[in-house]
């Protein structure tokens, strides 16, 4: 019985798959809000996605580092300089 059962099964064991054509592999494009950093990993991401998705060439990343701005010293804001005097009370005419 188990030899019938092989017998059976070797004809789908040789079978070769019909070869396919070439279509080219096609990566859905994929919308990134414009706020750095957040757009810049997802533009990574959608590379890395493609690339996973389709092989080929690793794909170049984008450097996505942010630096911290650190004010100077002797540097002063507009917005230091521009305190505004503190009003003075008019004087309430006397009835």
């Amino acid at each position: 019985m188990q030899f019938l059962t092989l017998i059976a099964l070797l004809p789908l064991a040789l079978a070769v798959p019909a070869p396919q054509a070439n279509t080219p592999c096609v990566c859905e494009p994929k919308v990134c809000l414009l706020i750095w950093p957040d757009s810049c990993y997802c533009a990574n991401q959608n590379k890395l996605d493609c690339y996973n998705k389709c092989g080929g060439e690793y794909p170049t990343l984008q450097d996505c580092t942010v630096d911290p701005v650190i004010p100077s010293s002797g540097a002063t804001s507009a917005v230091e300089n521009s305190v505004p005097e503190p009003a003075t009370a008019a004087a309430a005419p006397a009835s």
